[in-house]
């Protein structure tokens, strides 16, 4: 099922016909919207985006960071990039398997691969400058239980790989 949704950097993008979305959720400048396998609520899509700017100083980070060199992220550009990954560098909440600048479609994304310790989910996550300011941020990220995640890896890569970007959006 291909999800037509211009929202924030993403024009569309595919699903299993058989998933369902989530009522969006909208608060203070963000909207949620998570797509669900029915079969498996805990196995999830996210579409987060956040309409608020970052700080001066919080998107000049990331854009240094996004648009560097592709390379695996240091301990100090993961503390550099609170505001962008938010609570993803928090090593009590969430362990980092994997971090890092690539490009997905032909644009530039941060990714990070890990775990929620509280909750027992790993994600497959990546961070997107929508505008090409470095202020407004778009997370997309697959879902699922710790230990699962490598099951369903092969969906999530398909997913990920079926992202059209808006027309407008930097490369």
């Amino acid at each position: 099922m291909k999800i037509e949704q211009r929202f924030g950097a993403v024009k569309s993008f595919e699903l299993p016909d058989d998933w369902i979305a989530d009522e969006p959720v909208d608060l203070g400048g963000r909207r949620t919207v998570v797509f669900r396998t029915p079969d498996n609520p805990a196995i999830l899509f996210c579409n987060h985006f956040r309409d608020e700017p970052l700080s001066k100083s919080g998107s000049s980070k990331f854009q240094s960071v996004l648009y560097s060199q592709f390379h695996d992220l240091t301990e100090s550009e993961i503390e550099d990039l609170d505001d962008v990954i938010e609570g993803l560098n928090n090593k009590t909440a969430f362990s980092i398997r994997q971090a890092g600048t690539g490009y997905l479609n032909d644009r530039r994304i941060i990714r990070v691969r890990g775990d929620w310790l509280e909750s027992q989910r790993s994600v497959m996550s990546c961070f997107i400058d929508v505008d090409g300011s470095g202020q407004r941020v778009q997370n997309l990220y697959f879902g699922a239980p710790i230990g699962e995640l490598e099951r369903w890896s092969e969906l999530a890569d398909r997913v990920f790989l079926s992202i059209k970007w808006s027309e407008t959006s930097p490369r």
